[in-house]
């Protein structure tokens, strides 16, 4: 049996969906930076009457990449559907897809890791992009440290994220100044030494203008290089 943290007391629900609808839609391009890769994507939201699905699209002259969570927000509350990854070159092996079974309280792997877990259905599950959603909601409903569950996508375990809004940075995009909450992310009941910082616009409808992470092994980087819709 996992050890779990408890689903966060969300605001009450006519306060989430007004901040709801703070958290806006768009589309804009990213580049990926790692020492291994720099590329390009796509990046798109779409929630519409609690339905969203939140998209990274990318590619280079080696290879295509195609990301995407599907999910429905119920009270300020991300609930996951699927999750979905497809790399070219198919030799890469890195497809997978993960579904989460709400009758059966499982979640199931296909692909690259091949697993079935039962689950609590008392407890709220994420995957590593529809976790960007909960974060945004939260920061809208004024939650300003929380912990959050996200499957690991090679063994179906859970594992405990703490977040923590750690100040404010000035972050100059296209010429104008856009005033970032700093969210620190570290994994918890871990001596793991990987942190991410998540530079998040109010003005921007809670986008991602930077996400940067570091460890000992590895460094990346997100930056936004292009808005191309919001709202």
């Amino acid at each position: 049996m996992y050890k779990l943290i408890p689903v966060l007391l969300l605001s009450l629900t006519i306060n989430a969906e007004v901040n709801n609808a703070e958290v806006k839609n768009y589309s804009a391009d990213y580049e990926f930076i790692s020492e291994e890769i720099t590329i390009t994507g796509t990046r798109a939201l779409d929630i519409n009457e609690g339905l969203g699905s939140l998209s990274f699209k990318a590619k280079n002259l080696l290879a295509s990449m195609f990301v995407e969570s599907k999910f429905k927000i119920i009270d300020g509350k991300v609930i996951s559907d699927s999750y979905k990854v497809r790399i070219k070159p198919k030799f890469v092996n890195r497809d997978q897809e993960i579904v989460f079974n709400h009758e059966n309280n499982t979640i199931s792997s296909n692909g690259r890791n091949n697993w079935m877990v039962e689950v609590d259905k008392n407890i709220q599950i994420l995957d590593p992009l529809n976790s960007h959603i909960q974060l945004k909601l939260n920061l809208a409903n004024n939650i300003n440290e929380f912990s959050l569950n996200i499957i690991d996508m090679e063994s179906g375990k859970l594992e405990g994220y703490q977040y923590v809004v750690d100040g404010i940075k000035n972050i100059e995009f296209k010429d104008a100044i856009y005033k970032c909450m700093v969210v620190k992310r570290t994994k918890l009941n871990t001596e793991s030494n990987k942190v991410t910082l998540y530079f998040v616009s109010k003005d921007l409808g809670y986008m991602f203008i930077e996400v940067q992470e570091s460890s000992e092994k590895r460094e990346q980087q997100l930056q936004l290089i292009e808005l191309l819709s919001l709202g």
